[in-house]
């Protein structure tokens, strides 16, 4: 029991190193820039949809108009911004990129692959406005 502190200062060195290790190896590098790469998709996506809706808008003057499930063209627009904004925006882009928590990583994996349905839901009936 003399030596306890250095055993647990020398057990923490040892499980930051090990860390370290896996979080910076090509597996976790390629996983990495997967993630990033359907991040920038469902961005993509969720930016093209805004914009298709919004030309539409513009075009038909058709902020008021009922659109889908008894609600109007503008609530639609304002729901995909809230949604961008709050799941798809550009820090929490970065805060993705510049993480090294594998947990983190599966839990916005998960988060895209919801996003990514919801938005596939909506693109249909906005890509049939064109």
């Amino acid at each position: 029991m003399l030596y306890l502190p250095e055993l647990i200062i020398g057990f923490f060195i040892l499980l930051v190193l090990l860390l370290l290790v896996l979080n910076y190896s090509p597996k976790s590098k390629e996983k990495k820039l997967g993630l990033l790469k359907k991040y920038r998709r469902t961005q993509h996506l969720s930016f093209k949809l805004q914009d298709t809706l919004s030309n539409y808008i513009l075009q038909h003057d058709a902020l008021e108009r009922e659109f889908k499930d008894g609600k109007n063209f503008g609530d639609y627009l304002d729901c995909l911004k809230l949604n961008h904004q709050k799941n798809l925006s550009e820090r929490n882009y970065i805060r993705v990129r510049d993480g090294i928590n594998p947990l983190y990583f599966k839990i916005t994996s998960d988060r895209l692959d919801k996003q990514k349905e919801k938005l596939k839901q909506l693109k249909e009936p906005i890509m049939e406005l064109k």
